[in-house]
């Protein structure tokens, strides 16, 4: 009986502090008109914090672009003085959340904006899809890249500008892919499901 009651507790416990977090999959793929290479894909977990309303402030991020591994970007915030701003183009938040900008080279500082938000339910139907025109800044050797709606609500792109195809204009890097994103069950549900079936235990613990 103590033994049960005290696993019981646990998962209790457990269950508000797992939902704080969630994990999502993005899966893209598109192309760079007569450029090389010639094709992009990438498929990339996210990980973030719930910051209410079905958003996510994404804190990590993991897997493949084009074979490369990825992780989060650094990124400065935009309020933190005149000249960072002035390079994000005088906005300190996106959508009411924090905006980054990501600094990827001494000979110029104007990276990519960002506000690394994630949108679920509700919150997404109302921006459009998971990611807004501020997108998430992920990073894969020697480049920066952002995931977004640069192009629009609805229209997903990667915008890259640093290993643009020679010849190309760096500044309209923005290439269109298709972007599918998933939402993997995060770990609360999976204690709420244990915690069931311990109680089912316990009723036929009781029963015996």
């Amino acid at each position: 009986m103590i033994k049960i009651t005290r696993v019981i507790g646990v998962a209790l416990l457990a269950v508000p502090m797992m939902s704080q977090a969630g994990t999502f999959d993005l899966n893209f793929s598109g192309t760079y008109p007569g450029g090389s290479p010639g094709s992009i894909s990438g498929a990339v977990v996210l990980t973030g914090t719930a910051i209410g309303g079905g958003d996510y402030l994404i804190t990590s991020a993991s897997g493949k672009i084009n074979g490369e591994a990825v992780s989060l970007a650094a990124g400065v915030l935009c309020s933190t003085n005149s000249t960072t701003l002035a390079n994000c183009y005088g906005d300190s938040t996106i959508n009411g959340f924090p905006d980054y900008i990501a600094y990827y080279g001494t000979g110029n500082s104007n990276g990519y904006v960002y506000d690394n938000v994630y949108y679920t339910g509700a919150a997404a139907t109302a921006n459009d899809g998971a990611l807004d025109d501020g997108g998430v800044g992920l990073m894969i050797p020697g480049d920066v890249i952002n995931i977004c709606q640069c192009a629009g609500p609805g229209s997903f792109s990667y915008a890259d500008e640093i290993t643009w195809p020679p010849g190309g204009n760096g500044a309209n890097a923005f290439v269109p892919i298709t972007l599918v994103t998933t939402t993997v069950p995060e770990p609360a549900s999976l204690a709420l499901l244990g915690l069931g079936l311990a109680g089912i235990g316990f009723k036929r613990w009781r029963k015996s």
